[in-house]
């Protein structure tokens, strides 16, 4: 009976050991091109799991953002300081006001003059018929008419974009400007003409020219833009604080009507139910990968049956699984990215991110599905043989 033992014991072994790693290779393309069908059956899963909650993900970051932008184009983040005698006159320091450029987390501050004073009539000797008026500002003020302008100071006149097309004035060109003051006093120079798109903050719906003013004097208005991470509740206090000289009381607003207490575009994003489709993804990709391999438990029993042991078993399919969810990511990402750029028309802010979800997922299902065959492989093989038989 030892005999018998030791006899069966030294077969065993010997089957095992004709079970190298090159073997395992063998079985594992042998188990993919066996049955071709349910391979791609499982790879086109895989594809339309991976990658339509990816580009659900994609789109929906790419709306949090596009509404963050256009948010921050109309000036979000941007407060409105005031204060002025009962004729108009501004009472705010310009140099105060000019200095907020240099105060962390402020993007930009912009002040404008106000009074019959200031307001100089003004026309361009290519476009008599057109009356306009001149308006001196301070401070980083290109940006904050225009917020997709760069910051540029020299003693150019900057017009609206629309209005300097349909009067026939282009980026950089030398004009005419005659400006005449509450005296009756005009004066004709030539200045460098700059175009911005105002539309965004609604300077374009007078005609107005914007020029650089000396940082002395007063203001009526002090427009001060943060960086978004830089807005707080604590940011109306600070633009009090630098402008309060004791002895005005300055109005501080939000440049931008609506409910200030809504959670902004980039806060609700954070809250998303789509920060997991990364998870969803991966159970999903790994019941559809792992509910066939319950169904094919005899393939488990025939390798145990011919000497493979439990650890070869599960590599096997293991491998086969693996290879069928890599080539699904990426086919998904790739697909992902392909779609969200016909639809969008250019490709997505963050490849890198939408990249490592689709590796998350990809990453639960491998690790759940090699977790799944080593159960399967372990199981009471002879059992279920016999069950069979």
């Amino acid at each position: 009976m030892a005999r018998r033992n030791g006899s069966g014991t030294s077969r065993r072994t010997t089957m095992q050991s004709q079970w190298p790693l090159g073997a395992v290779w063998r079985q594992v393309r042998r188990t993919l091109m066996g049955q071709p069908g349910m391979a791609l059956l499982l790879v086109l899963v895989t594809v339309l799991v991976g990658g339509g909650l990816g580009l659900a993900e994609a789109n929906m970051r790419q709306s949090a953002f596009d509404y963050q932008s256009r948010l921050t184009a109309s000036g979000q983040y941007v407060l409105k300081a005031s204060a002025r005698t009962e004729t108009g006159e501004g009472l705010l320091s310009a140099a105060a006001c000019a200095g907020l450029n240099w105060v962390p987390g402020v993007k930009t501050a912009t002040g404008f003059a106000s009074g019959v004073a200031t307001y100089l009539s003004a026309t361009i000797a290519k476009a008599p018929g057109e009356y306009m008026s001149v308006q001196h500002v301070v401070g980083d003020f290109a940006p904050m008419l225009d917020p997709s302008f760069a910051s540029r100071f020299d003693d150019g006149v900057y017009i609206d974009a629309a209005l300097a097309g349909r009067i026939g004035i282009a980026e950089g060109m030398r004009i005419g400007l005659t400006t005449s003051g509450t005296g009756g006093e005009a004066s004709t120079r030539t200045v460098t003409a700059h175009l911005l798109d105002m539309s965004a903050r609604k300077f374009n719906e007078s005609q107005v020219l914007y020029a650089a003013g000396p940082t002395t004097g007063t203001v009526g208005e002090c427009l001060v833009e943060f960086e978004p991470g830089a807005y707080s509740d604590d940011s109306r206090k600070m633009v009090a604080a630098a402008l309060d000289d004791g002895r005005t009381i300055v109005s501080i607003t939000p440049f931008l009507a609506g409910d200030t207490n809504a959670v902004p575009p980039l806060e609700q994003y954070r809250g998303r139910i789509s920060r997991w489709f990364w998870l969803a993804s991966g159970l999903v990709c790994f019941l559809a990968l792992f509910m066939p391999l319950v169904f094919r438990r005899h393939e488990f029993a025939l390798y145990r049956s011919v000497g493979a042991g439990a650890n070869p078993t599960a590599l096997i399919h293991a491998i086969s699984g693996a290879l069928i969810l890599l080539v699904g990511h990426v086919a998904g990402f790739l697909w992902m990215i392909l779609i969200f750029a016909w639809t969008h028309r250019s490709l997505p802010d963050m490849i890198g991110t939408l990249a490592m979800t689709a590796g998350a997922s990809f990453c639960v299902a491998l690790a759940l599905t090699t977790i799944g065959c080593m159960a399967l492989a372990r199981g009471n093989m002879a059992s279920f043989i016999q069950k069979r038989l």
